[in-house]
């Protein structure tokens, strides 16, 4: 779930566990793609590598972002991030 985006820093949250598994680093890429993707629909790509992650958090290192051009969308006139 998308916390809050704050002085250019997009907070994520998530719930469960893949702690341990050989797969986690891929599952945390793709689940803040995915979780960023749905809350910010102009986003149409976005690459997080490396991802490194602590007990404090996870920081993306590298990001490439593609948003898709400026259209008006009367339905997300009053959207605002939580």
């Amino acid at each position: 779930m998308l916390v809050d985006v704050r002085d250019g820093k997009a907070y994520v949250r998530f719930g469960g566990g893949c702690q341990g598994c050989a797969s986690a680093d891929v599952t945390l890429k793709e689940g803040v793609a995915k979780t960023l993707q749905q809350e910010i629909p102009e986003i149409v790509e976005l690459d997080l590598n490396p991802v490194i992650v602590s007990q404090e958090g996870a920081v993306a290192v590298d990001v490439k972002l593609r948003v898709a051009p400026y259209a008006p969308r009367p339905e997300l006139a009053h959207r605002r991030l939580r």
